[in-house]
């Protein structure tokens, strides 16, 4: 029980962040067009600070702490591992569903919605509030971003947009999510804490570590305003009368982590990974896809439907699905 009111109260406060976006767009003192700029500040700010951000929590965890680092890194490669192939797997099979109806933008957004999770922005705050006693849950919830926003940043993209120069090596490595690790993991391999940048106790290393906690931190409410914000763009009725959009968020809110814990279960690593493993398959479609989609110009108002209904559903789904004894 305490974990279905940790969960309920986390996932609440979370959806309030959306309030204030929603007023700035209703009373008109911002207008829409901020959608996008403010997406990109999300996108190619933001989310690689969480990114750089994370690894070096990971790190200080690691110095403190030498003897589990080699469970540690075996964990996160088990984590990437098993997102980035259940992600694929879903992938697959809803495009082999939805395939002969592909020209529909809302098809191609269902493929995506029933395995790309809120894992960071929304993940992140869950982690740490059911799981007080294992700070480094944080660096599971980013490996598994990670893992998708690789695959977002190109099937992602061609799935919203149908143009095939998304799927290239180019964009898999040229991108946000694949450039802040290539500058965190080897910080994070060599045990280079940000904080200890030109040297133990230096003003700069101090600041560098402010800057990166700081803009890290930012992610999941600007995730939430924009979410707001496109919301107060709606009729609120279209959030609520397509049956398929219901079909879809429960393969995700349900399928998708309990396909995941299988995955991972049998695997030799701590249960409170497989918890974190299931945690995070079980959150709501990722607000991501609609940050994709505000930037592709493809797809808004449809992915903020399925964004924000599915996260108004989580409120239900995410504390009851905590009650279950997996464990």
């Amino acid at each position: 029980m305490d974990n279905f009111l940790i969960t309920l109260a986390t996932v609440i406060m979370l959806f309030a962040y959306a309030l204030p976006g929603y007023l700035l767009i209703k009373t008109k003192v911002v207008k829409e067009s901020a959608l996008s700029a403010l997406s990109y500040v999300l996108m190619y700010i933001c989310q690689p600070a969480l990114t750089i951000y994370s690894f070096d929590q990971a790190t200080q965890l690691i110095v403190a702490s030498p003897e589990s680092a080699s469970s540690l890194y075996a964990s996160m490669a088990a984590v990437f591992g098993i997102a980035f192939v259940g992600i694929i797997l879903f992938m697959v099979t809803f495009y082999f569903i939805f395939r002969k109806k592909f020209d529909d933008i809302m098809n191609r957004l269902y493929i995506i919605c029933t395995c790309f999770g809120n894992v960071a922005f929304f993940g992140n705050p869950i982690m740490l509030n059911l799981l007080p006693d294992h700070p480094e849950a944080v660096i599971f919830s980013t490996v598994f971003f990670i893992a998708m926003n690789i695959i977002g940043w190109t099937l992602g993209c061609y799935l919203i947009t149908q143009d095939k120069k998304y799927i290239s090596i180019k964009k898999v490595v040229l991108n946000p999510a694949v450039l802040a690790l290539i500058v965190a993991l080897p910080l994070f391999i060599f045990k280079v804490q940000l904080a200890s940048i030109g040297g133990e106790g230096s003003m700069l290393g101090s600041r560098i570590y402010e800057f990166m906690s700081l803009l890290a931190k930012m992610t999941t409410p600007i995730c939430m305003i924009i979410l707001g914000m496109r919301l107060a763009t709606l009729e609120l009725k279209h959030l609520f009368i397509h049956w398929k959009n219901y079909c879809i968020i429960a393969v995700k809110h349900i399928v998708f982590p309990f396909v995941l814990l299988l995955m991972i279960y049998f695997l030799p690593i701590a249960t409170y990974v497989k918890q974190i493993v299931f945690i995070l398959g079980a959150c709501p479609c990722a607000a991501i896809i609609q940050t994709y989609a505000e930037m592709l110009e493809k797809g808004q108002k449809e992915s903020v439907q399925m964004v924000l209904l599915s996260t108004m559903l989580s409120v239900v789904t995410l504390p009851l699905l905590m009650l279950i004894p997996l464990f």
